[in-house]
């Protein structure tokens, strides 16, 4: 499944295929489960031992969900946002599934 994700300009363009293959596998799988979504990754203050990852999420049937991480670790930052948002998806989907 490709996962439809905007990477926004804070983070360079060579990134961005790295940045989009961490939200294949399990993650895309997740977003599977939903009829149609967009993803949105941004940092704030790069490089700033108080930088802040955000992910943001539309899909059908659900208000926007939001997930962000703190810290200098890049990496770490963006994958914590990833698991975050696939709590929260695979919460959303077990509550639509409970309510049929």
């Amino acid at each position: 499944m490709l996962v439809n994700l905007r990477i926004v300009p804070e983070f360079a363009g060579e990134e961005h295929a790295s940045l989009a293959a961490r939200f294949e596998g399990a993650f895309a799988r997740q977003l599977a489960r939903f009829s149609g979504h967009e993803l949105e990754l941004s940092v704030k203050d790069r490089g700033e031992a108080g930088q802040r990852v955000t992910l943001e999420c539309w899909v059908d049937g659900l208000d926007k969900q939001v997930t962000t991480a703190n810290g200098r670790d890049l990496d770490r930052a963006v994958y914590e946002v990833r698991d975050d948002m696939a709590r929260k998806l695979r919460r959303a989907a077990d509550r639509r599934q409970q309510r049929r």
